[in-house]
């Protein structure tokens, strides 16, 4: 059984988390249930919410247990989406979504970890790594030869 879903990724140092769940600022206002919570691993917690008889699924996940501020919930991006974020800060202010937006299937948990790991890992890069770009060549033969260049070499 498959169920992929697209999870954006919100930033969400500051939210305690303690004794294996999230403890976010206005959890009364928003009224969601937690129906299943579920350790996958020691950097990776699958939560699973409900309101109005619609549930949304999260992934909490650490990208660094040495660094406490990297942290992320990966939030289902359905209609109680915006409800659901809005309780992980107060007074209208905005969360800031971290842009590893990702498909996830939901009843796969150990590829789960496996798609976050790489979507964290892909969110860094180094500002000295060469940005590749791909160059196709025709040499006359019918052949066409990629070839790979920094675009500084552009």
């Amino acid at each position: 059984m498959s169920d992929v879903k697209l999870f954006t990724a919100i930033y969400i140092p500051e939210t305690p988390f303690v004794n294996g769940g999230l403890k976010p600022k206005s959890t009364k206002k928003n009224n969601f249930d937690l129906l299943e919570s579920e350790k996958i691993a020691d950097t990776l917690y699958h939560f699973i919410y409900k309101k109005d008889e619609i549930q949304i699924h999260s992934y909490y996940y650490i990208g660094d247990l040495e660094d406490a501020l990297e942290r992320y919930l990966f939030v289902e991006n359905n209609d109680l989406y915006d409800d659901f974020v809005s309780q992980f800060w107060g007074g209208g202010q905005r969360y800031w979504e971290s842009g590893m937006d990702t498909y996830l299937d939901i009843y796969s948990p150990e590829t789960v970890l496996e798609q976050l790991n790489q979507a964290y890992k892909n969110h860094f890069y180094e500002e000295d790594e060469p940005t590749l770009c791909a160059i196709y060549l025709d040499n006359r033969c019918g052949i066409v030869m990629p070839i790979l260049l920094p675009i500084e070499q552009l």
